[in-house]
């Protein structure tokens, strides 16, 4: 989560100041390519446990 809050912030601050819309492909992208570098890198050094993406969706209809 805080992987793509980071990218969402920093692409939103870039597309603000450029003038140019953030598209959710292109923080999903930099998303998944922030997650393969950290698995390239724990392979790299042989570390066995690393953060992977992983999706998270609620059901909050019960308490509403």
């Amino acid at each position: 989560m805080l992987v793509f809050t980071d990218v969402f912030a920093i692409l939103g601050m870039s597309s603000s100041i450029s003038g140019e819309s953030l598209s959710m492909s292109s923080i999903e992208r930099e998303v998944d390519s922030i997650f393969l570098k950290i698995k390239e890198i724990a392979e790299e050094h042989g570390i066995p446990d690393y953060p992977i993406r992983t999706s998270v969706s609620t059901d909050a209809s019960a308490y509403t």
